[in-house]
């Protein structure tokens, strides 16, 4: 049983009821049975492919990411290093200035 896997099936089945596909009709999308895509989420248990194209018909990519890539964001943010600003590239010596156009 994977607690991953059963959040990824329960969020395809969430997307497809915002786009007015029930669980079933998602089910039977994927030539899979209603009973059988439910069983799945419940166990946690799917075939890759059969994931993959529960996503695919919602057009959506499964992709893998680094385990905590997100709380890399999470702290970037945090302490304001996430985006570089216009003191912060200044300092690194990326910036030039512009000179006008009226010799100011």
């Amino acid at each position: 049983m994977s607690k991953q896997v059963k959040l990824l099936i329960t969020e395809l089945i969430s997307e497809a009821k915002t786009r007015g596909i029930t669980q079933g009709g998602l089910a039977k999308m994927a030539k899979l049975t209603p009973a059988g895509l439910s069983k799945a989420k419940k166990k946690g248990a799917i075939q890759a492919s059969n994931l993959a194209l529960l996503a695919d018909l919602l057009d959506l990519e499964l992709t893998l990411q680094p385990r905590h890539a997100n709380d890399t964001i999470k702290g970037r943010i945090k302490s304001g290093t996430l985006f570089q600003t216009g003191a912060s590239v200044k300092a690194q010596g990326s910036v030039t200035k512009k000179e006008s156009t009226d010799g100011t």
